[in-house]
């Protein structure tokens, strides 16, 4: 029922049980009409007050009542969501860059020293210090990712 719909608005409204009692709903609304905006007291009146014609009333018609604020509460939503979202990729830029960077130390160091590579003095891909410019430790690095 959509009248009690407007009752739990104004009782969460007012932080009170009482608020939505009969002999209190003139206070009531006065604490709403202090404390909150125009439209919030507009749609507990549209809810508590029965309607005057046949057709019963429906939630849907409290949407042009709210419809700005709503969408305009979901925008900031979405906002704040892009904002984490750049703040992820930030952090998860930067984790990945240490990673690569620790990598291509590593692989220098493994070309550059041969003493540190794997079989008979020959470094990755069977090829040793002597012949491995920079230029084709990175192109290897980059193959690889």
């Amino acid at each position: 029922d959509l009248q009690d719909f407007g009752r739990l608005i104004l009782m969460l409204a007012c932080n009170s049980i009482v608020g939505a009692q009969k002999e209190h709903l003139q206070t009531s609304l006065e604490i709403v009409q202090r404390s909150y905006s125009h439209d919030l007291k507009n749609l507990i009146l549209h809810f508590l007050v029965p309607s005057n014609t046949i057709k019963p009333k429906s939630i849907n018609e409290c949407m042009p009542m709210i419809g700005a604020r709503f969408y305009a509460h979901i925008d900031n939503l979405h906002v704040r969501g892009d904002i984490l979202e750049n703040e992820l990729a930030k952090v998860s830029y930067k984790n990945t860059y240490s990673v690569l960077s620790s990598e291509w130390a590593a692989l220098t160091r493994h070309v550059t020293e041969p003493e540190l590579s794997l079989g008979s003095g020959s470094g990755w891909f069977g090829l040793n210090s002597n012949n491995l410019s920079i230029e084709m430790i990175f192109l290897i690095y980059v193959e690889t990712y």
